[in-house]
């Protein structure tokens, strides 16, 4: 999945006007079918979308001209996402790897305004200049960027015996600083691992970075924050509300106790212990996996390291080894 969780800031891209977007996501499962998910979640207006295709990759931009499937909305090329929503394209079939990537290319016929997006997605997003390209197998881009743009997921018809582990977090998770079209955080590690195992299982990366367990208080798009909203407060959109879940591996509070957050350990506590509680009230049966802080102590980045910091959370990573254990298993 590719969460499209965060308003856009103000710069360097404030909207897309008669453009096509081709953004590439890695797959963690194969299938059959697909089904793509747009997302206008923190828009200020109405979302137009002209066309949109899905397709297999073939190298950079281009996709293998095979594969390329036309997506419908209700049976509509077409369609409209008023500003805080959201739409999932009609099944399309489409053989689709259990590691792979595929391309989902989006024509936006007039004004978008500020775009819903996902900081980091880690993957070339190839944007036109203007004019319909979606289904274009040759993507001619006037823009290179490596952010994700009101894509919010890609479903995909498994075997029944499919379940998803997903990883939940800040950028540890997310990928900042892992290697551009790389496929190397530590989530798609965990996939390929998985899948050498034989195990039938996707692997959902629900991280953003700068993520909080707590904060901040409010998030929208008008009162953006460069980490997305508080886990709590995503915690619907983004775990909960998927398919097949059957772990959730929580790695989060450390920019909770940064100078971004400032909040103590008891914070971060009563929001794990609230999180937990919703996700079993929610997923009967799911096992939720706390991983503990890694440590920053005398860190090289500004907002973290202090001596004050690392105390706090000392006091967490005790509360998830060892206080935790009813909520935290295994």
């Amino acid at each position: 999945g590719a969460p499209a969780a965060q308003a856009a800031k103000p710069a360097p891209l404030r909207s897309f006007n008669n453009q096509t977007i081709r953004m590439v996501v890695n797959t963690s499962i194969p299938g059959h079918a697909v089904r793509v998910e747009l997302s206008n979640t923190f828009g200020k207006q109405l979302l137009k979308i002209g066309a949109a295709n899905v397709a297999l990759r073939d190298k950079g931009s281009a996709i293998v001209a095979a594969s390329n499937r036309a997506l419908t909305f209700s049976g509509k090329a077409a369609a409209i996402i008023p500003a805080g929503g959201s739409i999932l394209s009609d099944p399309v079939d489409l053989a689709v790897p259990a590691v792979g990537d595929l391309v989902v290319s989006v024509y936006l016929p007039e004004d978008s305004g500020p775009p819903t997006q996902h900081q980091t997605g880690l993957h070339s997003t190839y944007i036109s200049g203007p004019g319909n390209f979606a289904a274009d197998t040759d993507f001619k881009a006037d823009r290179t960027t490596f952010q994700w743009y009101f894509l919010s997921s890609v479903h995909v018809l498994a075997p029944a015996d499919t379940f998803a582990v997903v990883t939940f977090g800040d950028s540890i998770t997310d990928g900042t600083l892992s290697t551009l079209n790389g496929d190397d955080r530590w989530p798609d590690v965990l996939s390929r691992r998985l899948h050498a195992a034989g195990r039938n299982v996707s692997v959902v990366n629900a991280g953003i970075g700068g993520n909080q367990v707590v904060g901040p208080d409010e998030y929208s798009a008008a009162k953006p924050f460069a980490g997305g909203p508080a886990a709590l407060q995503r915690l619907e959109r983004d775990v909960l509300s998927l398919s097949g879940v059957a772990t959730v591996i929580w790695l989060e509070g450390i920019n909770d106790l940064s100078m971004n957050g400032n909040r103590t350990a008891a914070d971060v506590q009563r929001g794990m212990r609230e999180g937990v509680q919703r996700i079993r009230a929610k997923i009967p049966g799911v096992h939720v996996v706390g991983a503990t802080l890694t440590p920053a102590l005398e860190s090289t980045n500004g907002a973290h390291g202090s001596a004050q910091q690392d105390r706090e959370q000392r006091v967490v990573r005790h509360f998830q080894l060892h206080a935790c254990t009813p909520f935290f298993p295994g």
